[in-house]
């Protein structure tokens, strides 16, 4: 598995953090390059720096992690090229105010899942992932009071399940399915029962405190 993380903003950073101290080696680019080449020193060798056009073309296993509507765009400009590849999406359809109040940017009812799913073409393998918890959280690590911080995602298919369950191990964490996109993804988006800053109420999720 070929992983690329496009996107160096806090939640792209917190999933590198955790996947480079956990040894996992993997393609890191962002629109401004020299974003994406800071973030690559502070974390140490396991991260290469390439282009977002290189990330897409040369990995198989790509996240997302920059904003709703900017992925959007991005998928529409490399629809073909992800083709057969899996994408991971974190994000959330959020936008703040100028008091920094948060909103949803979609209708009730309506994930950013189901609407990212709906741009992609029929071969390429989607799931929602490392969205369901805040960036601060994120970042510490999988560990928390003795107990390992769960990541709950949603997918379609096995094989989508099966390299997402491996991704989130490998960054620390304990990955938990909730269901398929359709079904679960508006659950671990922000507002959603299973997101921390939602039915969760800022509890972080453990092996220990979910049953």
């Amino acid at each position: 598995m070929t992983i690329a993380i496009i996107g160096a903003g806090n939640i792209g950073r917190a999933i590198a953090t955790n996947l480079s101290k956990h040894g996992q080696q993997f393609l890191l680019a962002n629109r401004t390059v020299s974003k994406a080449k800071h973030l690559a020193d502070e974390i140490g060798d396991n991260a290469t720096v390439v282009t977002v056009e290189e990330a897409i073309d040369q990995a198989d296993t790509i996240i997302l992690a920059i904003f709703f509507a900017d992925e959007k765009q991005l998928i529409e400009k490399y629809q073909q090229q992800l083709a057969s590849k899996l994408v991971i999406d974190p994000s959330n359809p959020i936008s703040f105010d100028a008091t920094g109040t948060m909103s949803r940017t979609l209708p009730d009812g309506v994930s950013a899942g189901s609407e990212i799913k709906k741009l992609l073409l029929a071969d390429t393998l989607y799931a929602k992932a490392f969205g369901s918890l805040d960036a601060k959280t994120l970042i510490a690590g999988g560990d928390y009071q003795d107990s390992q911080v769960i990541l709950y995602f949603a997918a379609d298919t096995s094989k989508a399940i099966d390299k997402v369950s491996e991704l989130i191990t490998n960054a620390g964490f304990a990955p938990k399915l909730v269901g398929t996109v359709d079904e679960s993804a508006l659950d671990i988006e922000v507002g959603g029962a299973l997101h921390q800053m939602g039915g969760l109420n800022g509890a972080v999720p453990t092996l220990d405190s979910v049953k």
